[in-house]
């Protein structure tokens, strides 16, 4: 090429160069929420009449590379019928919108409606820092994202009073921007550390800075699984709905994040798990919005789609869930098993005593019932370690697969427990977990559920058993406060099966395995994925049963036939652990506050004859600080924990086994290493170029010329014409798309 040619094509580079810098330039100054994407082209999608106001996704769609795959990914949330997508905003010094945009394009096209996640700016960082990152993120998507939610976890790395500073301070700057934005208070795990954050956010006065309470749920087990001081699925979301009641109300609650891991459960285990979470959290009044983690597989199993977005099974069945009973309001539960009413309190019997309460009081009384007249129990606690029994030794014939009673709760962190004994006088004890006030059922399922302790005999249950009383143990609730209970009912035949109904559609499963029931008036199968049937309304709940008194053998009409060999109601024999044969090793000193380096609690429990013992998991109790206490996992025939803390200074671990405590660890968590200035780089030496080279470094220098030169003549004509060439070039853009 000569160099005449040279010198012009390098002149038409820069003339390009400087267009498409001009073009930038004005695009950029324009802020996003003056751009109207919908009179740009005509987006068709067919989804978004059907896209639900209640169900959402995390679908980090902003971190995807290419348009194809954010295309794709954004398809599958309209696909799947999610209305809602909750996007990460991560804090930076330097924001750079481009991805955000990008993601938020799409979003608004189809009709999505946005959570946008404002993260901590991290510590060291100034809260004028803070308020110039909210104001930035939040002026430049204006009324395009909905709702917002303050931080991510915030008390894995903030007090509750210091979070509170960092929400009252976004509060203003959201709502003077756009008014009918939504603050969801960040997103917490359901425990009870969790209750005492939101205590300190209201002892702080930051209660009224929030609409919403963000929730994360990820349950240990299948949903319906009793876990101690949590209860099943309903069990937590009712401890966050009895702390919204005693701070004051007003607060309905956004799970923000909700999910299994299919590498950890299965397939299809992911999938049925999901579908009925989803379906127990609708029956509880205060959730308002439930958001799957996440849509696609990205270095973990969450997804709902693979990280090549082939459909997983948990994808197909979230999709069933959402166009089944999205927006029909909250769930009843149904009650399909055969059942006995040992006392349906019309009138509160002399025979319920008071006597085995511990460090206080209880009285009984007559009060409005779930249906008629219930029972309830009023105590008035005296110390920190307490609880109430109301106690009444009832006979119960047969071999009953599970108790359940209705209640209505104190609105305490106290954990509610039935106590029954069994032939030889042996007490059993369950966990229901923490009940708020408004009616609730809970159940207890005898054999398969192990949030239960037990004392006087030999750890099995031998029937036939006697039901002996209602517990309330103080859990650092209130010291005076009451409940009442009506309802309380012996089951047979599948325990495990359950139903609800949404509107004139219903819901039903067996948490394991199959059986048929008569449910609503019809022999229904109930497997480990939730079927569904339209059209039908019935009153087959606990409290429809006839009263058959506390012996009876005679159930309700409605009966179970199972396809497959029952197990039996007997629980599974425990072999006692030897105390002395049990092992507790802690790894790790002087670990940094960093919250991700780890202390290692490992457990090897062991029997009198030092074989390992498999068939319980050891609890972990913390006390003294701030940590992040990982999942118990099972390595070989020990069970390794793994705890991290952002806060310097010592911490208890507490060990038990079947609730026997076998060691008390400290763990000392120290400051975190200053960060080593790093050397700086020494630049390399400048190489003499070739001639070739030369020639190529001057038609560069030439094409940057021109086109700077070409900028100043472009941006004077911007001014007038940037909209219009801005719309020209987004519709030819948002046109291919259609066209695909």
């Amino acid at each position: 090429m000569t160099k005449k040619h040279r010198y012009g094509a390098s002149v038409a580079v820069g003339l390009i160069k400087g267009t498409l810098v001009a073009l930038i330039i004005s695009f950029n100054a324009m802020p996003l929420t003056d751009i109207n994407y919908t009179e740009l082209a005509p987006i068709t999608t067919s989804h978004a009449a059907g896209l639900s106001s209640e169900f959402g996704v995390n679908d980090a769609v902003s971190s995807l590379q290419g348009d194809a795959a954010k295309s794709t990914a954004n398809s599958k949330v309209t696909e799947a019928g999610f209305g809602w997508i909750r996007h990460e905003y991560t804090y930076s010094a330097n924001m750079d919108f481009t991805p955000y945009d990008a993601a938020y394009a799409k979003s608004s096209a189809s009709g999505l409606k946005i959570l946008g996640l404002l993260t901590y700016p991290g510590a060291g960082t100034s809260h004028e820092t803070w308020t110039a990152y909210v104001n930035l993120v939040v002026s430049h998507f204006g009324s395009g994202v909905a709702a917002w939610e303050i931080m991510n976890e915030a008390d894995n790395y903030l007090s509750a009073a210091d979070y509170t500073t960092y929400l009252n301070e976004a509060n203003p700057i959201i709502k003077g921007i756009n008014p009918s934005a939504k603050i969801i208070c960040s997103g917490l795990t359901s425990r009870i550390e969790a209750t005492n954050f939101w205590d300190g956010i209201k002892t702080a006065g930051g209660w009224a800075a929030f609409d919403d309470i963000g929730l994360h749920v990820y349950h240990s087990g299948n949903p319906e699984k009793v876990n101690f001081g949590g209860g099943d699925l309903v069990g937590e979301l009712d401890r966050v709905v009895g702390n919204i009641n005693k701070n004051g109300g007003g607060k309905d609650i956004w799970i923000t994040e909700i999910g299994y891991q299919s590498s950890a459960e299965g397939t299809s285990g992911q999938a049925n798990w999901l579908a009925r979470t989803l379906l127990m959290a609708k029956s509880v009044s205060k959730v308002e919005k439930m958001f799957i983690y996440r849509l696609y597989d990205e270095g973990d199993s969450y997804g709902l789609l693979t990280s090549g977005f082939s459909n997983k099974e948990s994808f197909e069945k979230v999709k069933e869930v959402i166009s089944n009973v999205s927006g029909l309001g909250t769930g009843t539960k149904l009650s399909p098993q055969s059942k006995t009413t040992l006392d349906n309190f019309d009138a509160v019997s002399s025979a319920w005593k008071t006597d085995g309460t511990s460090n206080g009081s209880t009285s009984l009384s007559s009060s409005g019932g779930y249906t008629g007249s219930g029972m309830k129990i009023s105590y008035n606690f005296t110390a920190d370690s307490a609880y109430a029994v109301a106690e009444r030794n009832m006979p119960i014939a047969g071999t009953p697969t599970a108790l359940a009673a209705w209640f209505n709760g104190d609105d305490t962190k106290n954990v509610w427990k039935f106590r029954f004994k069994d032939k030889d006088g042996e007490t059993f004890q369950t966990d229901l977990g923490s009940i708020a006030s408004g009616w609730s059922y809970k159940q207890f399922s005898i054999g398969t559920d192990t949030a239960w302790v037990s004392w006087g005999g030999n750890g099995n249950i031998d029937f036939p058993i006697s039901f002996n009383s209602f517990v309330i143990d103080r859990q650092g609730g209130s010291a005076s406060a009451n409940g009442t209970v009506d309802e309380l009912i012996a089951i047979t035949g599948s325990s495990d099966l359950y139903a609800y109904q949404y509107s004139s559609t219903i819901a039903y499963w067996k948490a394991s395995g199959s059986d048929t029931a008569t449910l609503c008036g019809a022999s229904r199968t109930f497997g480990e994925s939730p079927a569904y049937a339209a059209g039908v309304s019935c009153t087959d709940t606990p409290a429809a049963s006839t009263s058959q008194g506390a012996s009876s053998t005679s159930t309700s009409t409605s009966t179970s036939t199972s396809t497959k060999k029952k197990s039996t109601a007997t629980a599974v024999p425990k072999t006692p652990f030897d105390q002395t044969k049990t092992y507790v090793r802690l790894d790790g000193t002087n670990i940094p506050a960093d919250g991700t380096s780890v202390y290692r609690i490992v457990v090897g429990i062991k029997d009198a004859s030092d074989k390992f013992l498999t068939d319980r998991t050891p609890a972990i109790l913390m006390g003294g600080g701030q940590t992040t206490v990982g999942k118990t996992v099972m390595v070989g025939p020990e069970w390794f924990t793994e705890i991290s803390s952002t806060e310097v200074g010592d911490r208890t671990a507490t060990v038990q086994v079947d609730s026997k405590t076998i060691a008390t660890l400290k763990l000392t968590y120290i400051a975190v290493a200053p960060t080593a200035t790093p050397t700086p780089k020494i630049s390399p030496p400048v190489l003499e170029t070739s001639t070739d080279e030369q020639k190529k470094n001057d038609d560069m220098k030439l094409a940057v010329g021109a086109g700077s030169g070409t900028i100043l003549l472009i941006l004077a004509g911007v001014s007038i014409w940037r909209r219009q060439a801005i719309k020209l070039f987004i519709t030819a853009i948002l046109h291919k798309h259609n066209s695909l």
